[in-house]
């Protein structure tokens, strides 16, 4: 399978400079990363299915009889190499492959050098960014179908409901699937559903995930007029979502990034809105690496993936971009939704307007 070949080697290349010889990667995340593979059962937890132990001349995979056969048939391919299957009733645990290995050499839990590995993990192979591609053509066509299907009187339970059939038939697990109705798009920044009732305005947010990769995206929708300070408001969120996606840019350090942050919302008079909710981030294999944060030193790397979602009560620009030597890339936008244009120190971004839907 080239591309666990292709990860491998970027392994191997960091174990170089690393004050050990080998690292066992146990968690979803670095296993979706490395293989592609869905490597869970249960979506609510980190552990993955199968482990990878990769040192410097081995690759070795590990994981139940129960798994075996479909990830070798379904997810990871049958090029691994060498296999070690355990009984179902015998459990194999990771710190126990790591003090075996480490009998030869010093083997490492993924989970103890995350920070250091987390670097590996944000810098995506081109196959990886074929895939996001593809993530947010998928993306944004659920959540445009959700909101032109959308219909007044709908429970927030009932709207989740459809974006997760909406998201799930394009083999995306919609886990962040966000409601708000009415007075609750004011109310809350992270809305679980409830069973409250569409009247007038809805935002829908879906963080979306397929085969490990995590992608996020906002849409409001709005039926009959929409009143004008809330026009208003959107124009504003949509020029700072702009602004932050320009400057997104190889080589930016996140902490200036904040200060082009903090300064796109004094510029449209929003000055401390930016207060009330983080402003989202790099993602990748989990939700949010790293989220934007004022005294972060970081450096923007190519083909890197963030989704920034910058709000001002009762509003919400968000999407997905790719880092690339030229610019950042929107990879949420669709088809079907009424766009704005944001000029940005001559560079253009097209923003989510809301939607307005006069039937219903």
């Amino acid at each position: 399978m080239e591309r666990l070949s292709e990860q491998v080697r970027k392994v191997r290349r960091w174990l170089i400079d690393q004050p050990f010889d080998g690292i066992l990667l146990s968690e979803q995340k670095n296993i979706a990363w490395l293989t592609g593979a869905r490597a869970y059962v249960n979506l609510a937890t980190e552990r993955s299915i199968v482990f990878f132990l990769i040192t410097e001349s081995e690759t070795v995979m590990y994981c139940s009889n129960i798994e075996k056969e479909r990830l070798l048939a379904e997810e990871i391919g049958d090029t691994v190499g060498e296999i070690h299957v355990f009984p179902w009733y015998d459990p194999l645990l990771a710190e126990s492959i790591t003090q075996e290995q480490s009998k030869i050499g010093k083997v490492v839990l993924d989970r103890e050098v995350e920070s250091a590995f987390k670097a590996v993990r944000s810098a995506l192979s081109p196959s990886q960014v074929a895939d996001y591609r593809q993530l947010g053509k998928l993306s944004a066509a659920a959540v445009e179908e959700t909101a032109l299907g959308l219909q007044r009187g709908e429970t927030e339970l009932e709207i989740a409901g459809r974006l997760a059939n909406a998201a799930i038939k394009r083999g995306i697990e919609p886990v962040v699937n966000l409601v708000a109705v009415d007075d609750r798009v004011s109310a809350y920044r992270h809305p679980l559903p409830t069973d409250k009732r569409l009247d007038r305005y809805v935002m829908i947010v879906l963080s979306g995930r397929r085969n490990g990769q995590y992608i996020s995206l906002t849409r409001l929708v709005h039926f009959g007029v929409i009143p004008i300070d809330l026009k208003k408001k959107h124009a504003a969120v949509c020029t700072i979502d702009s602004r932050l996606m320009h400057h997104t840019r190889v080589g930016q350090s996140m902490g200036d990034l904040f200060k082009e942050m903090k300064a796109a919302y004094a510029a449209v008079g929003y000055q401390h809105e930016w207060k009330n909710h983080h402003q989202g981030g790099l993602t990748g294999y989990v939700g949010r690496e790293r989220l934007l944060q004022p005294d972060a030193q970081e450096l923007i790397q190519a083909n890197e993936v963030y989704a920034w979602n910058p709000s001002i009560t009762g509003t919400k620009s968000e999407d997905t971009i790719l880092v690339t030597e030229s610019g950042p890339e929107i990879l949420t936008l669709g088809k079907e939704y009424p766009l704005m244009t944001v000029t940005v120190a001559g560079c253009t971004y097209e923003r989510p307007d809301i939607l307005v839907r006069n039937d219903g």
